[in-house]
């Protein structure tokens, strides 16, 4: 009741309104979580240390690890509810300085994996000790180890669906859709916005199986049993991970590589080009209009299709015409373009900041060929709408 008298005075309505979700809800979907596992039989003989960033993570994290047998130890000045979140630099797993007292804390006890979840604890950042250091993955590489683990996992124990979907936004990495089609798993590409890919987790019920979803931006989700990105699933399921790699004399980070040597390395990063007031908004129009109509001339590679979600159509470029499959997603001012190696790029102008959006994905013979092509081709396309 106290805590309906406060959510009804900060909100300006009547205590009866309010409804505080309990263990009605709660319980059952911590049994769910812990369903998540593909390999039970693994030893956790590692420390974890975690972070819910003064966020929700905290209720259900350290005690759905610690019922699996994982050794999680939080950071505690950051296991407190606050607003201000004045525990930590900054409040976004994505960005690194938001794991800097967690890592402090890893280093003092010789922890493993160092995992942060943000203030709602639907996306997580994660590091992992390798060769000294506490490497930080990205969301792209995150989605890359779960796609694989889930897929040879199950592809070993026979139960690999053959009508299973894995779904992405269309500014993810295209690798862990690569590796998903692999193992003959069928792949949905979304517009941005993890409420789509819940969409199509509802969409294929009776027809389908929901095997995995993820975005770049670090959410991800292994069961839908929730129908969006769930950062709970995903620090017990990075947990398994590492404990599998462990008992294959490796860790996560050389078990990435691995996958890399198998598939071919993948670089993404993205460009955000503030241009604000009513100038900047033509000046975005601009931008947009120009890629939207003109042949462009990119020493990059070759083009060899283009999607345009706001006319609904794409130009294959090896036909020389517009075809329309593939545009099945809801109208959006967004345009991606394919070359003939397997990179891509998009632009994206932002729905809630004055900003256009260019993403890159790019793939190499190795790492270091993945990120020099990456630079090359976001110094062309940034050096094309400079001109405009």
């Amino acid at each position: 009741n106290a805590m309906k008298d406060y959510f009804a005075i900060e909100n300006d309505k009547k205590p009866e309104l309010i409804q505080v979700v309990s263990n009605e809800v709660d319980e059952p979907y911590r049994k769910l979580v812990n369903t998540i596992r593909i390999n039970k039989d693994l030893d956790a003989n590692f420390k974890v240390v975690y972070t819910p960033l003064h966020g929700t993570g905290q209720v259900f994290a350290v005690d759905v690890l610690k019922e699996n047998g994982f050794d999680c130890i939080p950071v505690a000045s950051q296991m407190t509810c606050d607003p201000n979140f004045s525990g930590v630099k900054v409040s976004n797993p994505e960005d690194p300085r938001a794991f800097d007292e967690a890592i402090e804390l890893a280093k003092e006890i010789g922890a493993k994996l160092v995992l942060a979840t943000d203030p709602d604890a639907d996306r997580l950042g994660m590091g992992i000790y390798h060769n000294g250091e506490y490497v930080l993955l990205t969301g792209n590489q995150q989605a890359t180890l779960m796609i694989e683990y889930i897929c040879s996992n199950l592809k070993n124990q026979g139960k690999l669906p053959k009508d299973g979907w894995v779904f992405s936004p269309n500014v993810s990495s295209n690798l862990p859709l690569l590796i998903a089609k692999s193992y003959g798993l069928n792949t949905y590409v979304s517009l941005t916005g993890f409420k789509f890919i819940g969409e199509q987790a509802k969409l294929i019920e009776g027809k389908g199986t929901y095997v995995y979803g993820f975005e770049e931006s670090y959410g991800c989700l292994i069961k839908d049993f929730v129908r969006d990105k769930d950062a709970l699933q995903a620090i017990l399921f990075i947990c398994e991970i590492e404990a599998w790699c462990e008992k294959q004399g490796m860790d996560a980070i050389d078990y990435l590589n691995s996958i890399y040597d198998k598939y071919g390395y993948s670089c993404e990063s993205q460009s955000n080009i503030y241009l604000s007031g009513l100038d900047g908004k033509e000046k975005i129009n601009k931008i947009m209009n120009y890629f939207r109509t003109s042949e462009l001339d990119i020493s990059f590679g070759l083009i060899v299709r283009k999607e345009d979600n706001k006319l609904k159509i794409a130009y294959d470029y090896s036909k020389k015409k517009i075809v329309t499959s593939g545009i099945d997603l809801p109208e959006s001012n967004v345009l991606k373009y394919y070359f003939a190696d397997g990179s891509w790029f998009v632009l994206r102008p932002s729905g809630t900041e004055p900003k256009l959006k260019v993403y890159y994905g790019t793939l190499g013979k190795n790492s270091l060929d993945a990120h020099k092509k990456n630079e090359t081709l976001k110094n062309e396309i940034l050096k094309i709408i400079e001109a405009i």
